[in-house]
C-alpha cells in the first residue's frame, strides 16, 4: 500500500495502483530495520547489521534496476563460513520470491566492472586533456582576483610615491626649496612607501605553473581518479549522477544508460561491450 501497490495476503496483485507514499527501497529498508528490532526484543540475534549501513556498501544502488521485473535492486547481506559478503539483489524477489526470478551479484564485483566502464568513458583522452587545461588555467589565476588587483594597486602606488620623492629632490637641486622643507615634504611620502612595500612583500608569492607539455596525462588521470575514490560516498554519487541515468542488471549482462552523449571506451577485466552514444551493454563473466 505504501509503495502504491495493492497487496492481498502478502502478494502484490496490482502494481502502481495509486500514488506511492514512499519508494520501494525506502520501504524495504524500514521493514528490515523493524524486523531486526523485533528479533532483538525476542532475544534473536538478527544479522547484526543495520539495513541503513548495508545500503552504504553499494555506490550504484540509486541507479540499479532489475532487467526482469523492472524493480529496484537493493543490497542484502550474506554470511558463508563466517565470512560476511554483500550482494546486489532484486528487491521484488527479496519481498516476494515467486514474483521474479531475480538476479544477484556480489557488490564489489559489479561495482568494479561498472565503474571501470564509466571511468573509461568519463576519463577518455579528450576529456582528460580538457580537465588538464582547465586545471592549469585555474592554477594560473590561483592568486585570485583580489590578490592580483591588490598587487597591481601597490605596484602603481610605489611607482607614484617614488616619482613624488624624486620630484622633491629635484626641487632642492634646482634651489626651489631648501633641504629642511624637502625633509618635511618627503617624510610622509617615505612612510607611505615603506608601508606599501611591506604590504606588497606580504602578499602570497606567485607560483610557477607548469606547461601542458610538462604534465603527464596518464599521471594526471590517475590522480583525478584517486582523488575521486577518496571522496565520501554521497559526493561520489553526486558525481555519478551527472553522467549516469540507470544501470539495469540482467542474467545476460548489464545495461548502463548514460545521461549524456559519449561512448564507454574499451572494457577490460574479462567483459565484452556493445554500446551506442547513450548506453552501454556489458557482458561480464560474473562468479
Amino acid at each position: 500500500m505504501y509503495c502504491g501497490h495493492v497487496v492481498y495476503k502478502g502478494a502484490i496483485v496490482s502494481r502502481n495502483a495509486h500514488e506511492a507514499a514512499v519508494d520501494e527501497e525506502t520501504f524495504a529498508r524500514i521493514c528490515a530495520k523493524r524486523t531486526l528490532k523485533g528479533e532483538g526484543r525476542k532475544g534473536g540475534r538478527g544479522n547484526g547489521l543495520s539495513p541503513l549501513a548495508t545500503w552504504q556498501h553499494g555506490i550504484l544502488t540509486p541507479w540499479l534496476r532489475c532487467g526482469t521485473c523492472g524493480g529496484r535492486v537493493g543490497i542484502t547481506e550474506s554470511t558463508v563460513g563466517g565470512e560476511r559478503s554483500y550482494l546486489y539483489f532484486c528487491g521484488t524477489r527479496r519481498d516476494i520470491k515467486a514474483s521474479c526470478p531475480g538476479v544477484s551479484v556480489r557488490v564489489e564485483r559489479l561495482d568494479a566492472i561498472v565503474l571501470d566502464t564509466i571511468e573509461k568513458r568519463v576519463l577518455s583522452p579528450a576529456n582528460v586533456k580538457m580537465m588538464l587545461d582547465d586545471s592549469l588555467a585555474a592554477l594560473t589565476s590561483a592568486d585570485g582576483d583580489d590578490t592580483i588587483a591588490e598587487r597591481e594597486r601597490l605596484t602603481v602606488q610605489l611607482a607614484d610615491l617614488d616619482k613624488r620623492i624624486r620630484s622633491t629632490a629635484h626641487q632642492v637641486i634646482n634651489g626651489l626649496i631648501d633641504e629642511a622643507d624637502a625633509k618635511i615634504m618627503s617624510a610622509p611620502l617615505l612612510a607611505q612607501r615603506e608601508t606599501a612595500r611591506l604590504h606588497l612583500a606580504a602578499l602570497p608569492a606567485q607560483r610557477r605553473v607548469p606547461g601542458v607539455d610538462e604534465v603527464d596525462p596518464e599521471g594526471f588521470r590517475d590522480a583525478v581518479l584517486e582523488a575521486w575514490k577518496q571522496r565520501p560516498l554521497e559526493e561520489r554519487r553526486e558525481a555519478l549522477a551527472k553522467v549516469l541515468d540507470r544501470v539495469t542488471l540482467s542474467p545476460g549482462g548489464v545495461l548502463i544508460a548514460y545521461s549524456a552523449n559519449g561512448s564507454c571506451g574499451d572494457v577490460s577485466g574479462g567483459a565484452s561491450c556493445e554500446h551506442d552514444r547513450m548506453s552501454c551493454v556489458i557482458h561480464p563473466r560474473l562468479p
